[in-house]
């Protein structure tokens, strides 16, 4: 039982935390992606599908299997938890979104996407003839 426990609780944390919000001109979806930098990370809008992926780091990059140095100091990595695998999320927006008006900004660890809604139809006036 413990066991099932700490993979949920794995899963959950490889997740990234996600937030979507209706204005009246707008949607806004909000991300956590602390401790990454803004390179580190994909969006893409296809159809009504947003995804943001965070991308693997290379095993060179994470200290494994050699020296890193931190701070001047020369240490090995004898144990990590820190996951810095690929993690991919995707939502789907509502069908009003304008995919011309996608707007980001990343700051404090957070990922703020702004979509504009399509302006409403009012439909075409047909002439009879």
């Amino acid at each position: 039982m413990t066991s099932l426990f700490s993979n949920l609780l794995l899963g959950r944390s490889r997740m990234m935390a996600m937030e979507l919000i209706e204005k009246p001109d707008a949607y806004v979806v909000k991300v956590d992606i602390p401790g990454l930098r803004k390179e580190d990370v994909n969006l893409q809008l296809v159809d009504n599908y947003l995804t943001v992926t965070r991308k693997e780091k290379e095993a060179h990059e994470r200290g494994e299997g050699r020296e890193v140095k931190p701070e001047a100091e020369n240490v090995t990595v004898l144990f990590n938890e820190r996951d810095d695998s690929e993690v991919s999320r995707t939502l789907r927006l509502p069908r009003d979104v304008d995919k011309d008006t996608v707007h980001a900004r990343y700051d404090l660890g957070q990922l703020c996407i702004c979509i504009k809604k399509q302006a409403e139809s009012r439909g075409t006036v047909v002439n009879i003839e």
